[in-house]
């Protein structure tokens, strides 16, 4: 114990003991920065990949920030066009190999001689809350005429609007929009909140620590790049946190998730919301069961899985809605693995993404899909044959 006897510690002693943990900070942090440009890369099951159609238009985006070529080069069109919503399955091709292409530039390719342009919007782990977010502000700025909408069983588990997409709240007609249900009106209310925050805004003077600490945290910015990337450090920090938490409960990617009740009951109101837009504005939709890789136990409960389908299908028939079953159509050689999301490293089976035969056979039957199932697109079918009719698209 130090009595009020001890000399008091030289200066000379701080100031040297200060500029020691400077310098093992910024080894640390050069270290953390390594790791996070090899997790990054690591953690890359295939580019998500937001290419060019054959006739060179950008047709798939994945948040508002790419959308917007994807919108500026659809503007010009003046037929009929097929809005693909999803997730990560659209943009993403395991094993991705040069000239290899997404099913949505394959499925576009095939069907613009046809005069039918289609355009994908696919947000990674999109939930169907996101999707009715997206279906109000693009019905429109792209005014389809079919919607393709598959509904993934273990996206039902996410929740809410991610910041990626949360600034289409604030766009005046999708509000009006998404107003006039219950869920949308509790999506705007969720973005209001976040927006806002519990504290009044007006009369606010910052405090000196306040000021200090953005000086600061400014001039740190421009003279110290670690510091500059400080927020991608946190990620780094999150995604082994992640990784820890897999590796002590024994999560991989063959363990049964449970379905979050209140979750999916959100995300069920928000498919209702959906069709029944789509409904009021003649709009139609082709509702299908996403693919899952069938060699192995898929980590659903198949009980509620089951009863999942089965509601797809009471759904589909009560709103007379065009729908398909495409869960088995990509085989099992044409999923793939991606880097383990626990500490010990190594590769992990993918249930979500696949390699480009199976974007190619997916194309395929979404294209047979249309002209079988689709009245829209039906309509058209007496004009031409499809490419694919059932087979590969190449």
């Amino acid at each position: 114990m130090t009595d009020s006897t001890d000399p008091p510690t030289p200066l000379r002693f701080k100031f040297t003991s200060m500029i020691c943990a400077v310098l093992i900070a910024t080894w640390m942090i050069g270290r953390i920065d390594d790791i996070h440009a090899s997790r990054l890369e690591e953690m890359t099951v295939g580019q998500l990949t937001t290419g060019k159609g054959a006739d060179e238009k950008k047709v798939l985006c994945v948040d508002v920030a790419t959308s917007k070529p994807c919108l500026r080069e659809h503007a010009d069109w003046n037929r009929k066009t097929i809005l693909w919503l999803g997730n990560s399955q659209l943009p993403t091709i395991n094993q991705q190999q040069p000239g290899d292409r997404t099913m949505v530039e394959l499925l576009h390719q095939s069907l613009i001689e046809k005069n039918f342009y289609v355009l994908g919007f696919a947000p990674p782990n999109a939930n169907l809350q996101e999707h009715y977010l997206l279906f109000e502000n693009l019905a429109d700025t792209v005014k389809p005429d079919v919607l393709l909408l598959p509904v993934f069983f273990d996206d039902l588990r996410e929740s809410g609007i991610r910041p990626g997409l949360a600034e289409l709240l604030d766009d005046e007609t999708t509000s009006q929009s998404l107003a006039h249900t219950e869920i949308g009106s509790r999506l705007i209310h969720e973005h209001l909140e976040a927006s806002t925050g519990s504290v009044p805004t007006q009369e606010m003077v910052a405090s000196t620590m306040d000021w200090s600490e953005d000086t600061l945290n400014h001039w740190l910015e421009s003279h110290w790049t670690a510091w500059n990337k400080r927020g991608s450090y946190r990620s780094t920090v999150l995604v082994k946190l992640h990784h820890l938490r897999n590796a002590a409960f024994r999560i991989d990617p063959q363990t049964v998730r449970k379905m979050i009740p209140a979750r999916y009951e959100r995300n069920m109101q928000a498919l209702d919301a959906i069709i029944a837009s789509a409904e009021v504005r003649n709009i139609e939709v082709l509702m299908y069961i996403p693919p899952i890789r069938n060699d192995v136990a898929v980590p659903y409960d198949m009980a509620a899985y089951e009863k999942f389908k089965h509601k797809l299908r009471d759904i589909a028939a009560k709103n007379n809605l065009a729908f398909a079953d495409l869960e088995n159509v990509v085989a099992s050689s044409e999923w793939g693995t991606k880097n383990s999301a626990t500490l010990g490293g190594g590769k992990e089976l993918d249930f979500m993404h696949f390699s480009y035969a199976g974007h190619q056979k997916m194309a395929a039957f979404v294209e047979q899909a249309l002209f079988t199932e689709s009245k829209t697109v039906a309509a058209a079918r007496s004009k031409f044959v499809p490419v694919s009719d059932g087979k590969v698209i190449r």
